[in-house]
């Protein structure tokens, strides 16, 4: 399990050279999206449901504080939802020319006769085919950090 986290911490260093701070906010939207706007919810809910059980009759001003909270967690929700999604192919396009990149300048400093190994041709088309899965992995760390919490 910590052979994978480390593993799920160095791509999102990656993702994070990358992109910068958007991945910061990428991460902070899913985060939001899947495990802060729900616990907020369910706060505001459980707030409701008690005033609700003290049986006396209830005025907007006592719950007026829970609607406000609520439409800002769900403005915020949308705002942060809607930056990500425009967003959102661009910081794959970045991620993985980030790493196209690093991998290009590493070939360029190696001698040419190496190309010609058949060892390093199946290790080069091994990279390749991680190169397009990183990405995924990225999403699964995020899901299982976010889940966790």
């Amino acid at each position: 399990m910590r052979k994978t986290l480390s593993y799920g911490f160095k791509v999102f260093q990656i993702y994070y050279k990358a992109n910068g701070l958007w991945a910061i906010l990428d991460i902070i939207e899913r985060f939001y999206d899947t495990t802060f706007y729900p616990l907020i919810q369910i706060y505001l809910l459980s707030k409701l449901l008690d005033l609700l059980a003290t049986g006396r009759q209830l005025s907007f001003s006592d719950i007026s504080w829970m609607v406000v909270a609520y439409l800002a967690a769900s403005l915020l929700k949308i705002l942060i939802h809607y930056v990500a999604l425009i967003r959102g192919p661009g910081y794959e396009f970045a991620f993985n020319d980030y790493i196209e990149l690093q991998l290009d300048q590493k070939l360029n400093k190696l001698d040419p006769a190496v190309f010609e190994s058949t060892k390093f041709q199946t290790l080069l088309a091994q990279m390749n085919g991680v190169k397009g899965s990183m990405s995924s992995y990225l999403d699964r760390m995020i899901y299982l950090v976010s889940f966790t919490v």
